[in-house]
């Protein structure tokens, strides 16, 4: 019996033995193959960064690809073809039928995919030629302003319909420094300054806090020596030159100017400055049969960049006030403004340190009583919008 379980324990263990053995041989089969998928993968994984990097360097080389051929091919094409299109068109139809055709690129859906053209015009943004055609080369700017892609006669016959485009709702200037570009330069180099002749209606924003003279930075004392020159609250001399640009405006007879005053600091000794520095130019128009409509305006408190609501802004036509001294049209304004006492924040209501400029006697404290307590840390720079984006609401000064 003994015999027969050492039999049966070691044909057991055999077995046992030889299950094992396949067991091992089976797992050294399968690691083999899980290599060999490893291996695999990291060739295909070795094999895809290179067609990545081939595939960058062919993007690269595509990249190249199109700008040679946009800038050898395609443009010169356009210019080609819009070129025997202008001559085509000069020479078949009289102007009248060509200013109908040029009528139908200057819809308001035109001026809202191309922001260049407007700040062009308005004298906002100057480009030189080269920089121009370049805006026209990448579709910045329409392709029918330019000489290059219209022809000289074409080109400024487009500009011309442009500035007539303008005058439905006028043309705007955000700044009175943007007036002489506007009216009297070539700002599409066509060879000849339209606006001046072409342009109607206008409207000017002038920003009257960015023309104040700067505070006095040192205390008063009895050593100041200052003159009746340092009494003006804004540069007037600069903000009349200015201005006195739109006299390059060749036909006057039945022109809408519009000029919009900004007050921040509300103070009439600043207004009265601006008065006069306007008076010659508002003379010179209505003169010669004209319309100059000047408004005051004040803007509130502006948040972020945000204006103030509609309610909250302030609006007196001051026509009259050229017609009056200032001792007359003074005590409206006061009037006018008192009725608002809660639009306006108090930090920009001025009308008080005028009357505290006022009843200094002597040059040198008058001088020194010209400004607030901190009042140049109230500036507009908070007043950026849209309209200002190029930032020419800043103050310059025309050399």
């Amino acid at each position: 019996m003994a015999t027969q379980d050492r039999i049966i324990s070691g044909a057991n263990l055999r077995a046992a033995l030889a299950k094992l053995q396949r067991t091992g041989a089976r797992r050294k089969e399968l690691s083999q193959k899980e290599q060999a998928i490893d291996e695999e993968k990291a060739k295909l994984q070795q094999q895809l960064l290179w067609l990545e990097t081939k595939r960058k360097l062919l993007h690269g080389q595509y990249n190249e690809y199109l700008h040679d051929a946009y800038e050898h091919s395609i443009v010169p094409f356009a210019k080609a073809w819009n070129l025997k299109f202008a001559v085509e068109m000069q020479a078949r139809l009289p102007r009248e039928l060509r200013d109908m055709i040029y009528t139908f690129f200057w819809d308001s859906h035109s001026f809202d995919s191309d922001f260049y053209t407007t700040e062009v015009a308005c004298g906002n943004d100057y480009r030189n030629e080269h920089h121009l055609l370049h805006c026209v080369d990448c579709h910045h700017m329409a392709h029918v302003l330019s000489p290059v892609y219209m022809g000289s006669e074409t080109a400024l016959e487009m500009v011309q319909t442009l500035y007539k485009s303008f005058n439905e709702d006028g043309l705007t200037v955000w700044s009175p420094a943007s007036i002489h570009r506007a009216i009297s330069t070539d700002c599409f180099h066509v060879g000849f300054a339209v606006a001046k002749t072409t342009i109607r209606k206008l409207s000017i924003h002038c920003k009257l806090d960015l023309y104040r003279t700067p505070p006095q930075r040192h205390e008063l004392t009895d050593k100041c020596n200052h003159t009746a020159a340092d009494l003006s609250f804004i540069k007037g001399q600069v903000l009349e030159q200015q201005f006195k640009n739109l006299l390059a405006i060749e036909d006057k007879r039945d022109f809408d100017l519009h000029i919009l005053i900004i007050q921040r600091n509300i103070r009439l000794d600043a207004l009265a400055e601006a008065i006069e520095a306007l008076r010659e130019v508002r003379k010179t128009f209505t003169e010669a049969s004209g319309k100059v409509d000047v408004v005051w305006t004040y803007r509130g408190n502006w948040v972020e960049g945000e204006p103030p609501s509609d309610i909250d802004l302030l609006v007196l036509p001051i026509n009259g006030f050229f017609d009056k001294g200032r001792n007359e049209w003074g005590p409206e304004m006061k009037q006018f403004l008192r009725m608002y006492d809660d639009v306006i924040v108090p930090k920009h209501d001025r009308l008080h340190d005028d009357h505290l400029f006022a009843k200094s006697r002597d040059i040198n404290g008058r001088v020194h009583s010209m400004w607030g307590l901190n009042e140049d840390e109230y500036s507009t720079g908070d007043e950026e919008s849209s309209e200002d984006e190029d930032g020419d609401t800043d103050f310059e000064e025309e050399s």
